[in-house]
């Protein structure tokens, strides 16, 4: 309910309107200014209810002298589930992505682990122990980093010999320990456990300071290892 002037002055009209401007006032109040456009000249403070949307979608706005701002915006704690929505129009949205209304995940997460991270990189066949691959990526491509190639019928598993920058060509050549992949390879996927200083595996080479033994990371039988010398 809307239509209370509130530039209208009861004290200059004592007679006439004043009776139907003091209704038309508690009406509008009472309503919260309820309507589908904004209330003409409010006040600073003055409610609005917002149904221009219908009244299953009705908006509590206030007026801050120049603006209508959603009543929400001035509470945090909503302001923070607002900001929780992310991406999506509200909360709920956002929740039923991952979970199901009974509270049960929608994915397995044990199901769906792997210990393999795609690289997204698109491998060029070079020889049955070497490819190559965009870019640099020799910090991806780590000595001794296992890897995981998908064949046209078959999948194949070795680690990292040697990986060198071209930046030339701008391309990184990936030689292998083990002469496994052929023209067919379509998919790299590196271990998830990166070998060396940077990854968390051991660093190579230590050397004992005792012994002068060193300690190096080699694949020996298809498998990771490491070896005294």
């Amino acid at each position: 309910m809307q239509g209370y002037d509130y530039t209208f002055d009861i004290y200059a009209n004592r007679w006439g309107d004043t009776g139907n401007q003091i209704e038309t006032f508690f009406k509008a109040i009472f309503s919260l200014n309820a309507g589908e456009t904004a209330p003409s000249a409010p006040l600073k403070g003055s409610p609005w209810l917002d149904i221009s949307a219908g009244w299953d979608n009705a908006l509590l706005k206030f007026y801050d002298g120049s603006n209508w701002v959603l009543a929400n915006e001035y509470n945090p704690y909503i302001k923070d589930l607002k900001l929780a929505t992310g991406s999506k129009a509200n909360l709920h949205e956002r929740i039923n992505v991952s979970i199901n209304p009974d509270g049960t995940l929608k994915q397995d997460l044990e199901e769906n682990m792997t210990e393999w991270i795609d690289s997204g990189l698109s491998p060029t066949y070079v020889a049955d122990n070497e490819f190559e691959v965009t870019g640099d990526q020799t910090d991806i491509f780590a000595v001794n980093r296992k890897i995981k190639a998908t064949l046209d019928s078959s999948l194949v598993y070795s680690a990292v010999k040697s990986s060198n920058y071209d930046d030339f060509n701008d391309v990184t050549n990936v030689v292998l320990f083990d002469l496994v992949i052929n023209s067919t390879i379509s998919k790299i996927e590196h271990g998830l456990v990166k070998p060396g200083p940077d990854g968390s595996n051991p660093e190579n080479n230590l050397i004992d300071e005792t012994t002068g033994d060193i300690y190096e990371f080699k694949m020996i039988d298809g498998s990771l290892a490491m070896e005294v010398r």
